[in-house]
Order: C-alpha cells, then sequence, then structure tokens
C-alpha cells in the first residue's frame, strides 16, 4: 500500500434563502439534462446532434451543455472501464461461494445457512451474466459517439 495520506474535505456554504432556492433550481435542472441527455445517448443519438435542440428546449448556454455532456461522457466511460474488473471480482466471488456451498453440504446439508449461500451463488451468477452481456454489447456498439 502505498505511503500517501488521502484528506477529504467538506465546506458548508453559508447562503441566503435566495441563492439556496437558486442553486437547488439548478442542481435539478442539470440532473434532470443529465437523464433526458443520457437516455437519448442510450437510444443512439449523438450528443452533439442534440445540442442546439437541448440549448433551447432547457434553456441552458453552450458551456453549459458541454459541462453537462463531458461530464457524462466521463461517468459512461468510467463504468465501462471498471466493468472488466467487475466481472474478475463476480467470478472470484462465485469461486469462493461454490466452496463455501461444498464446505456446508458436508456438514449440515439441510441448514438454512447453506439455502442463503445457494441463493447468494444464484444471484451472483445472474449479475455475472449481466454484466458479460453488457460488456459483450459494448464492444460491439459504438462507444465513441460524439
Amino acid at each position: 500500500m502505498a505511503d500517501t495520506v488521502t484528506f477529504t474535505y467538506q465546506d458548508r456554504l453559508a447562503l441566503s434563502p435566495e441563492q439556496d432556492a437558486a442553486l437547488a433550481a439548478y442542481c435539478e435542472l442539470s440532473g434532470r439534462v443529465v437523464e433526458k441527455l443520457f437516455v437519448a445517448y442510450a437510444a443512439g443519438a449523438r450528443i452533439n446532434d442534440l445540442k442546439s435542440a437541448y440549448l433551447e428546449r432547457f434553456g441552458l448556454t453552450a458551456r453549459q451543455f458541454n459541462a453537462i455532456a463531458i461530464g457524462l461522457k466521463g461517468k459512461i466511460a468510467a463504468i465501462k472501464e471498471r466493468r472488466a474488473g467487475l466481472i474478475k471480482e463476480t467470478k472470484a466471488r462465485i469461486l469462493r461461494a461454490r466452496a463455501v456451498i461444498a464446505r456446508l453440504e458436508k456438514r449440515a446439508p439441510h441448514s438454512n445457512t447453506l439455502h442463503r449461500k445457494r441463493r447468494r451463488l444464484a444471484t451472483l451468477q445472474a449479475r455475472l451474466g449481466r454484466m458479460q452481456s453488457d460488456h459483450a454489447y459494448a464492444l460491439t456498439y459504438d462507444c465513441r459517439r460524439g
């Protein structure tokens, strides 16, 4: 492990009720735009083709839209980058669950613990299947659309 220390800082803003309302409204608008943009992107639209329509529809500036689009692209890229590691981790968990089940089948063949471990294994296998399916789809789907 590295010898570096990570510090996390938090600050509370002293805002007037009007400032708080304005920030809350902008956060709500920004979140709605991100959701709509992701849905359109997932449906196959190019983000840059949606720009002028979103500027007019949501009353955004081009700079605000670009910031939202870049943030969304970053989130999508991070999830895709992490997916291979998650698949590997899930496979390791499945192997471990199978070993625990094999041990429990010998010690307590009709226990609730064994039942719960089998259910957990089924859940892990279903999750792995979904992740592998998503991963295979992402490899065939053009992920670099603008």
